[in-house]
């Protein structure tokens, strides 16, 4: 009995000490969980909503995006909810409720935070009675050419006290905090009733790689008259439309601005004011169609207006920039034009340095009354671009002095005094080249611009009227070595939302590459085919636009369900041994069975064409040398695999390279193309039945006066006539100028230095007239659309005309020379004999064709024979004589003049020989005369033999 006791007392005391440690799980539930109950209510009847959902999460991480979700609940028919949670954290409580009966919310969610803390909480939500819009459309911006990816609704009172402070949601767009479990659009905003609400609207779009941020207020929120639960539908155009309008208003405010200082300045801005007065129609007609509302049509015009202010503000800058900027090159520029007017003019070397200045004073006092830049620059920065000129000038002179070679000075000291001697020549000349210069800078304008054009093309195959080719700007570069740059896979819905287009067939397609891309391998017959190009559409889009299931021949054509199914040319087929249903292995990455649904004809498909005439097959790169760049050409039908576009995307990461549409009016076809490349940036080809066009946002080249080129041909005409004559009379004078030791360097040297100095006055004096022009025409009200040519740059471009003129008859001036002396040898000397009772060599600077050596030796000898008829010498006291002598390397003619005439003539007074030699190589003779005799007998008979020459060559190239 005692042990009995013994032992239930040992039991009991057990059992306490395990009551004492293990407490109960009523007990211990405090310490690790927390309640949250509560109920939900309507604000305005106090009654309790039944079946809304309470959710919570974790909110111990700060950003919204790592929000965790714990746990959800629904309220019962009392409006209760009861939840429990881990402690040790924070949360935050959402309730919502959305009859479904209804289109639209019925209640505002609310929420509450709730920091970290060990006590239950009982909470009490009392939800407001609600409505939706729904804000259809995209949020465009002009800046970009895609629509605003990032972009919240937030919803605030008019007493600028947010309804987020009361606990009510009232953020809304693409990522805000933790609100997709309300299963609604971006576009979606929930907004309560009987409030005076404003919709805060923060957007971002990407602007030349960086982010532009928009914000705008929709204030007319409580004007909707909303009930509960109704869901309004509104275009969000209606209010991005006049932020954008605002926005290309005060831009073109600007440009307004910056446009009347520089025509305050002098600058000739008729063009720019045409550019201006077209931004503001286009601004002008987007306003009616706002009004209208025609919010699509408004937003091209708005864009369009944008682009073209653009340029015109950036052109306006940098001519602005330019004219300061080519202040001192321009006075530099004068200095050099009035040094060569006093070198011109005068001989002596003090009065040309005395008028030197006088001259720089004249021209410099008309630039600085015509040029605007001169007056955007402070005074004295001005006057040391005036001494820094001056001086220079006056140093390279000198310098240049000092450097050449007093051939080349004598050269220009002979063509000045030329000119000075015929000066109405001249004069005329001159005259005729400034007016060319003038011309070309007051009446033409050459300049690069940005903006929307559209590029004709040779229409080569029949194209629908109702189709367009949409792809991505290529740039220039891209054609050698890319097909093409890939469109954004969001093209397609923003192209589907065009009320225009009726369908869109979007192809997907792999870069050209050296290498295959994959495999096929035929696991029936074990064989295995490189794959180069891989093609990916919507089927029965494609259908529809290209035809291309027309070509399939065998078999069926894709479906837009497909998955796996894949098209392949027949003669692939028969050489591998597969036939349709077939299952085979495609490497394309990792290796996946598809199955060969349908055969096309491989002939059909290398001459399938798309919309813009082009291959319809992709490409591939070819290296036919080693030594040149791949050649880029169609992949030929056995290398191609067509598949249905998820498939291509989705498995096979091809991007898309096109997309076709089809539109309900083909009358419709220019404009939408317009209105593609405008707002989005795309390169749209389409036809109008009589040609292909290409409609693109894209760089251009603008010139204006084309008209004037026919003048300026006429000018450079006259121009080559004076220098012809001026040829004519230095024909005559050739026999002269050799006979006082010019040979035929020195006289082509004289034609280009003229044509130098006519030139570089014609061209300086020319520029000065023509920017001198622009205030004429300013001050006359002459209207000419041309854009000033305000950067120095120009006035290199004007001498550049100007020296190119007249040096058209220069070169044919050197044309004659060389023809006279048809030789690349411009010098003739004299050997020494070298011991007495040696002959003297003369090498004559002259080539000549070995056709044409039979003609000269006759015209020599004819020629020698007529210089002795008129001495009265008999030809038969001596001969003439032909011989030859060849070896391995040279061919040798001679002419032989074996006459001993005495005193009676000093040209043949001994035996003197004319050798024409060439090398085994070469195509032409050159020439030697080999005499004996005293010096002056020997000058004689060279000079004899020279000039015979010089009037055969002038013979040959009249004949």
């Amino acid at each position: 009995m005692r042990k009995k006791s013994l032992t239930r007392l040992t039991f009991f005391i057990c059992f306490f000490l395990l009551l004492a440690f293990f407490p109960s799980h009523s007990q211990a539930q405090p310490s690790d969980e927390r309640i949250f109950s509560g109920r939900v209510l309507d604000d305005v009847t106090n009654q309790p909503i039944i079946n809304a959902t309470v959710s919570v999460w974790d909110t111990f991480r700060r950003l919204p995006s790592q929000w965790q979700f714990v746990v959800s609940e629904r309220t019962d028919d009392e409006g209760k909810f009861n939840l429990s949670v881990s402690d040790g954290t924070s949360y935050r409580v959402y309730v919502y409720y959305d009859d479904l009966s209804s289109p639209g919310f019925d209640f505002v969610p609310s929420f509450t935070d709730l920091t970290r803390s060990v006590e239950n909480v009982a909470l009490t939500f009392r939800l407001l009675p609600a409505a939706s819009i729904l804000f259809e459309g995209n949020l465009w911006f002009v800046e970009s050419t895609e629509p605003s990816n990032r972009f919240s609704f937030i919803i605030v009172e008019d007493e600028t006290v947010s309804v987020n402070d009361r606990g009510y949601v009232s953020f809304y767009g693409t990522s805000p905090p933790n609100i997709d479990f309300l299963n609604t659009s971006s576009n979606h905003v929930i907004v309560p009733l009987e409030k005076a609400i404003q919709i805060e609207v923060n957007a971002s779009v990407v602007v030349s790689n960086e982010r532009s941020n928009k914000y705008f207020v929709i204030e007319d929120v409580d004007a909707f008259n909303l009930s509960r639960g109704e869901l309004m539908r509104m275009d969000i155009g209606k209010y991005t439309l006049p932020v954008n309008y605002d926005d290309v208003e005060d831009q073109v405010d600007a440009t307004t601005q910056l446009l009347e200082e520089l025509d305050e300045k002098g600058f000739y801005t008729v063009a720019e004011k045409e550019d201006l007065a077209r931004i503001t129609s286009l601004l002008e007609l987007a306003e009616t169609k706002i009004d209208n509302l025609q919010y699509n049509q408004a937003y091209t015009d708005l864009r369009e207006s944008y682009l073209v202010n653009r340029v015109l503000n950036e052109r306006l800058e940098s001519s602005y920039a330019n004219a300061i900027g080519s202040v001192a090159i321009l006075t530099f520029f004068l200095a050099l034009t009035s040094f060569t007017l006093s070198l011109l003019f005068f001989d002596k070397v003090s009065v040309k340095y005395a008028t030197y200045p006088l001259f720089f004073t004249l021209l410099f006092a008309l630039f600085y009354s015509v040029y605007p830049g001169c007056r955007l620059i402070p005074p004295l920065n001005l006057l040391t671009y005036v001494f820094l000129a001056l001086g220079g000038v006056a140093f390279l002179s000198l310098f240049l002095q000092k450097i050449l070679k007093d051939k080349v000075i004598s050269t220009f000291s002979i063509s000045k005094r030329n000119l000075r001697r015929r000066r109405n020549r001249f004069i005329l000349t001159t005259m005729t080249i400034i007016l060319l210069v003038m011309s070309f800078v007051s009446l033409t304008s050459f300049s690069t611009g940005y903006g929307f054009t559209t590029q004709r093309h040779s229409l080569l195959q029949v194209h629908p009227l109702d189709r367009l080719y949409v792809q991505e700007l290529q740039p220039a570069t891209s054609t050698s070595i890319f097909t093409f740059v890939p469109l954004n896979p969001s093209s397609i819905d923003l192209i589907l939302e065009k009320p225009e287009v009726l369908l869109a067939a979007p192809k997907a397609e792999n870069q050209p590459q050296l290498g295959s891309l994959g495999s096929l391998f035929f696991p029936t017959t074990s064989q295995r085919t490189s794959v180069y190009g891989v093609i990916g559409i919507q089927p029965s889009a494609e259908a529809e636009l290209t035809g291309i299931d027309s070509l399939v021949v065998d078999g069926r054509f894709l479906r837009d369900d497909d998955e796996n199914a894949v098209l392949i040319s027949v003669n692939l087929a028969e050489n591998m041994g597969v036939e349709v249903n077939s299952t085979v292995s495609l490497q394309y990455g990792p290796a996946i069975q598809v199955t060969v649904v349908g055969l096309f004809d491989s002939d059909s498909f290398r001459l399938a064409k798309d919309i813009d005439g082009k291959d319809f097959a992709p490409s591939r790169l070819r290296l036919t040398d080693p030594e040149f760049p791949p050649v880029k050409g169609a992949c030929d039908p056995n290398e191609v695999v067509i598949m249905t576009l998820e498939d291509a995307t989705d498995f096979y990461g091809l991007s898309l390279s096109r997309i076709n549409i089809l539109i309900e009016a083909p009358d419709e076809t220019a404009s939408l193309a317009k209105k593609l490349a405008l707002e989005q940036g795309f390169s749209i080809w389409y036809s109008d039945g009589t040609g292909l066009y290409e409609a693109s946002v894209a760089p251009f080249f603008e010139e204006r006066g084309a008209f004037i080129f026919i003048p300026w041909i006429i000018v450079i005409l006259n121009v080559l006539m004076t220098m012809m004559n001026s040829i004519f009379e230095y024909r005559k004078e050739v026999s002269t100028l050799s006979a006082i030791g010019l040979n035929p360097t020195d006289i082509t040297g004289l034609f280009i230095a003229e044509a130098a100095v006519i030139g570089f006055l014609g061209g300086g004096l020319g520029y000065l007239m023509g920017i001198s022009n622009y205030k004429v025409m300013s001050m006359l009200s002459i209207t000419v659309e041309v854009r000033p040519k305000i950067s120095a740059v120009w006035s290199f471009a004007s001498i550049l005309i100007s020296v190119s003129a007249v040096l058209v008859g220069a070169l044919a001036a050197l044309k004659y020379s060389v023809d006279i002396t048809p030789s690349t040898l411009r010098r003739w000397t004299i050997d020494e004999p070298h011991a007495m009772g040696t002959p003297w060599v003369f090498k004559v600077p002259v080539l000549v064709q070995a056709n044409k050596l039979d003609s000269l030796f006759e015209y020599v000898t004819a020629r020698f024979r007529r210089h002795l008829l008129v001495r009265s010498i008999n030809e038969d006291e001596g001969q003439i004589r032909f011989s030859s002598d060849d070896s391995p390397d040279a061919f040798t003619r001679i002419i032989d003049f074996h006459y001993l005439l005495g005193n009676r003539s000093n040209v043949g007074s001994l035996p003197f020989q004319l050798v024409a030699t060439k090398g085994k190589d070469e195509d032409t003779y050159s020439f030697e005369v080999i005499c004996k005799g005293a010096e002056n007998t020997v000058k004689d008979t060279v000079s004899f033999i020279r000039m015979a020459i010089i009037e055969w060559s002038s013979d040959q190239n009249r004949s």
